[in-house]
């Protein structure tokens, strides 16, 4: 879906751009709000993250914990201000130090003869015991955000370079969550045992040495710098495209958070205002409790992701013959087909949320289209005295 529809508007902005093409002004409002929201609070979850892989990170003085917190924010803002091209750079290098732990843990669980558990990876625990809710908001949130790539659609060079970066994605991220937590759960299966920073603590407590332990830290913390740092910079441009009316038609903020930087004459254009609001906005939000940032992000996940598909459908009919230098295979049926699952994990995930997510999304998805009706009312009247006033002018 992201690959078509980004391929097909290769211009900064994504998913703000598709859904005012496909549906208008007023729909693209509501997904851009409920987008942003969304976006706003993942990254606050990765800087609330950064903090807890901090060995007894829920001991720190609550003036040692902002103060992380904000150090890490100020790094990642100032990474972003180098541009696309520098976080691209250390792609390579983030990777490397990001798996190269769990190599070293591999092998240090065969040098020290430490106990493990492979027998265990076949437990399931009793589906009374499990906290649907916050298990699925977890898999949504952990494994969402493939669609973002569109917002820097318009800085990737080429259909080739784009395709490889949506699909080797997902493989690497399969591998990033499954590798790392197998290798702690046959450590340690017994789940009342995790807790909030325990996925660094286990190492400590099983094996003799702490430079496993210290390792798996350092690399843990550039995982989340390495994933707040891409998601800044894919959010940002989105806030971006949100302040250009005048070049995206999509005039949903302010347009100083429009503001742009070129370092260099024939260098990339930094949406900087955006970037530094995008940072300012994910530290204040990181302030509210983890659990409650997951239950409001699920909802407004869902109304973009079927905002999403319904755009690729709606266009497929609407422009059959605007070029899209890749499609998803089946034209229309093959589009309805592949929302179908989306369609049945979404109505699941809401039955089994806990009433408070359902509430506090629905509020905020609530309040969106409430500002979303009056903006529409005032822009109307606005018009109508526009047309009243050049009428009389004429006359």
């Amino acid at each position: 879906m992201a690959a078509e529809l980004s391929l097909m508007m290769d211009v900064n902005g994504g998913n703000i751009i598709w859904i005012k093409r496909a549906f208008g002004d007023w729909a693209a409002f509501v997904n851009a709000w409920c987008y942003l929201v969304l976006n706003f609070s993942t990254l606050s979850l990765l800087v609330v993250l950064f903090v807890s892989y901090i060995p007894n990170s829920e001991t720190l003085p609550i003036y040692a914990n902002w103060g992380i917190r904000v150090g890490f924010v100020i790094v990642v803002v100032a990474t972003n201000l180098f541009g696309l091209e520098m976080l691209s750079k250390l792609s390579t290098v983030f990777l490397i130090l990001i798996f190269s732990p769990f190599v070293a843990q591999m092998y240090a669980m065969a040098y020290y003869r430490v106990p493990v558990h492979f027998d265990k990876l076949s437990w399931i625990p009793p589906f009374d015991t499990i906290n649907w809710g916050k298990f699925i908001s977890t898999v949504v949130w952990s494994f969402g955000g493939f669609d973002s790539v569109g917002s820097v659609a318009g800085d990737v060079g080429g259909k080739r370079t784009f395709l490889l970066g949506v699909m080797g994605s997902f493989p690497i991220s399969m591998v990033n969550y499954f590798w790392p937590i197998m290798l702690d759960f046959v450590l340690d299966p017994d789940i009342k045992n995790w807790r909030e920073g325990y996925f660094t603590q286990v190492t400590f407590d099983v094996f003799p040495s702490p430079w496993i332990g210290i390792w798996l830290t350092i690399a843990s913390v550039i995982s989340n710098f390495a994933q707040c740092s891409s998601g800044l910079a894919l959010v940002a441009w989105t806030v971006w495209a949100m302040a250009r009316g005048e070049e995206t038609d999509v005039q949903y903020l302010p347009a100083f958070l429009g503001l742009e930087w070129q370092p260099r004459e024939d260098g990339p254009i930094l949406p900087v205002a955006a970037i530094f609001f995008t940072g300012i906005s994910m530290l204040a939000i990181s302030a509210i409790p983890y659990e409650l940032i997951l239950q409001f992000y699920l909802l407004l996940r869902i109304v973009n992701l079927l905002f999403e598909y319904g755009a690729l459908i709606w266009l497929k009919i609407k422009e059959p013959d605007t070029p899209r230098p890749w499609k998803v295979p089946g034209g229309i049926a093959g589009a309805i087909l592949l929302v179908t699952p989306t369609v049945g994990i979404s109505g699941l995930s809401l039955a089994v949320a806990a009433p408070q997510a359902r509430e506090i999304g629905g509020g905020c998805l609530g309040a969106i289209v409430v500002i979303a009706c009056i903006r529409s009312g005032v822009l109307y009247l606005l018009k109508k005295r526009k047309e009243r006033y050049d009428t009389y002018e004429a006359e």
